[in-house]
């Protein structure tokens, strides 16, 4: 058995979140999960935009394996607080070291197994990653034949969205939005709720996501899905890489029963805050 070199510095992971009003108290459940599940052979730093920075500082002090970066920003509600998440990470561009990964997650989201650098980390490809949407992935190859077979209510759903709306997925179908998708581009949806990539690329995709959010707002235009709607759009136009929604997981959507969950959707009709 080799000896473990204590001297080969650590990867690096950071995980960013927005979480104002209620979903503080979201995001102290998602901290929590995190400092608890990292990996021992991964550094984690937890940036945070709140409106509640006090509060927020008293509780990172409880996370014992995690550091915590928290940014201030205004009360914002729905849909700003999402809507605008594209802008706010690009204005704290001069604080991102351009070599590590960034993580972006809701707040309302939670680790529930083990992470680390390898779990982000696309080795030798490029690309951000985008993560298929739990409510539209389906079992891959002869698979999805026995999965409709099992579930005839869930094959007429999908045959009435991919003929009237061209793929699976809530796509934005109105050329008055930045975030209009061709119907011949509508395949693979992604979830608006977890994206990662090195620095330099996420900051990439949200300068050009923030300008076309811009635009639209300046046209009085709200994309369908909000923030959601504009990612799938820069999936379509740019080079990706995929996950699965084990990084998104939802157990109300059977088409996941055969995935190992990693972050979990919390489901807020059960879970509230404050």
């Amino acid at each position: 058995m080799g000896v473990e070199d204590l001297t080969k510095p650590m990867k690096k992971l950071n995980f960013v979140s927005i979480a104002t009003n209620g979903y503080l108290d979201y995001w102290k459940d998602q901290a929590q999960s995190i400092n608890h599940h990292i990996s021992p052979d991964t550094m984690c730093k937890l940036f945070l935009y709140t409106d509640q920075p006090l509060d927020a500082r008293s509780f990172a002090k409880e996370l014992t394996r995690v550091q915590v970066k928290i940014f201030t920003i205004p009360s914002y509600g729905w849909p700003d607080a999402s809507l605008l998440r594209y802008r706010l990470i690009f204005s704290k561009a001069a604080t991102w070291p351009r070599d590590e990964i960034m993580v972006y997650l809701d707040a309302d989201m939670l680790a529930v197994s083990s992470l680390s650098y390898r779990d982000f980390n696309q080795k030798d490809k490029r690309g951000v990653t985008l993560v298929r949407h739990p409510g539209y992935f389906r079992p891959p190859g002869y698979s999805i034949i026995k999965f409709y077979f099992a579930h005839p209510k869930v094959a007429f759903r999908d045959l009435i969205v991919s003929v009237f709306g061209g793929g699976l997925g809530a796509w934005e179908t109105r050329p008055s939005s930045t975030a209009f998708v061709e119907r011949k581009l509508r395949r693979g949806y992604f979830c608006g709720g977890i994206w990662w990539g090195t620095v330099s690329e996420i900051l990439s995709l949200c300068e050009s996501l923030a300008s076309r959010i811009d635009l639209d707002s300046s046209r009085g235009v709200l994309a369908i899905w909000h923030d959601e709607s504009h990612l799938n759009w820069w999936a379509t136009t740019n080079p990706h890489q995929t996950a699965s929604p084990a990084y998104c997981f939802a157990s109300e959507y059977p088409a996941l029963k055969t995935l190992t969950p990693k972050i979990v959707a919390v489901d807020k009709r059960i879970a509230s805050p404050g």
